[in-house]
């Protein structure tokens, strides 16, 4: 297993540690990688300041930052203090997950952790646009992590399709796999694998004799789909009991094993569908991460990274920043 080298942490912007930022720290100590500490904001009311002039912009947004870094200054030396390595950005940017996203390709960090809130009334955390986006473009796995989340994954949970060959590249299924017994290696927690399959039989009406058939074709399509997950576990030494083949409709089913099992953390794949600018997720995908109360692992098949690159530069020019404030979209310290 692989331990992790280097890990970024989306810093809050209200400048205090949260439950991602805990967790971070506590995987630096374990695994001795280098915490990056990456705080990306902006202030509205500069945003609309359209009349100041470039001197005082700049100094306004160097005073903007200035707060933040001096907070993520003191938060770096703490954590040196406590013998980790570590280092800190303070970036002006909108969309915030532009320039995540960026510092992820650039840095390439292991893995990137990020808070995710509870939204108004609601008991459980509710992805935002920029959730959703960074699950679509962020190049490195994505731990999204809920405020009632404990120190370490306790209990992981992989989803993984060994049948789907024709929409995720075949190597998905082993990112997925290996992500989350990196994780469980780092935190000593056990490993679930589920495959959710949906058979849909016949919608004609079925007299006794095509009845009897479609409940052949069904055992057909488990005893394939069973012999086809169980070997993909057996060949990653995965125990039988902790292979969970489910019928049904794949989010519904996943999320509720996720609970059954009381799975903490589940990994996932996406694939891209559309480019970069559209859906990049499979609607499945989606489903899944839609539906789910649990942390999650997000990964992206080995090309992505360079499809990103090549594509980066237009979501660049398609910024919402009108001028004259393109010049400060990555303005950082």
């Amino acid at each position: 297993m692989d331990q992790y080298r280097k890990i970024m942490i989306v810093v809050d912007p209200s400048m205090k540690r949260t439950t991602a930022f805990d967790r971070g720290v506590k995987l630096a100590k374990k695994t001795g990688a280098t915490l990056q500490l990456l705080l990306t904001d902006y202030n509205p009311a500069l945003f609309r300041a359209r009349f100041l002039d470039r001197e005082l912009l700049t100094k306004a947004v160097r005073g903007f930052l200035s707060v933040r870094r001096r907070w993520l200054n003191d938060e770096v030396k703490k954590l040196r203090e406590e013998g980790i390595s570590a280092g800190a950005l303070a970036a002006w940017h909108k969309p915030a997950h532009e320039e995540i996203t960026r510092q992820a390709l650039e840095q390439g960090p292991d893995i990137v952790i990020k808070d995710v809130e509870k939204t108004g009334r609601l008991s459980r955390a509710v992805f935002t646009p920029a959730d959703w986006n960074l699950m679509r473009l962020c190049p490195a796995p994505l731990m999204l992590v809920n405020s009632h989340s404990s120190s370490y994954p306790q209990r992981i949970l992989a989803a993984v399709d060994p049948f789907d060959t024709h929409d995720k590249p075949s190597d998905l299924n082993e990112i997925v796999l290996k992500a989350a017994l990196d994780m469980a290696y780092q935190c000593d927690a056990p490993v679930h694998v589920v495959h959710a399959y949906q058979y849909l039989p016949t919608a004609a009406p079925m007299g006794a004799e095509t009845a009897f058939a479609d409940a052949k074709l069904f055992e057909q399509v488990r005893e394939d789909h069973r012999n086809e997950f169980l070997a993909f576990g057996k060949s990653h030494g995965i125990p039988e009991d902790r292979m969970h083949l489910v019928e049904g409709e794949p989010a519904a089913v996943i999320s509720d094993l996720a609970e059954d099992i009381n799975a903490d953390l589940v990994v996932l794949g996406t694939v891209q569908r559309r480019g970069l600018k559209r859906v990049l997720m499979g609607s499945t995908a989606e489903d899944i991460l839609g539906t789910i109360n649990n942390d999650v692992l997000v990964l992206k098949p080995d090309d992505f990274r360079d499809a990103l690159r090549e594509e980066l530069a237009e979501l660049s020019r398609d910024s919402r920043f009108p001028e004259p404030w393109q010049d400060f979209r990555r303005f950082s310290l």
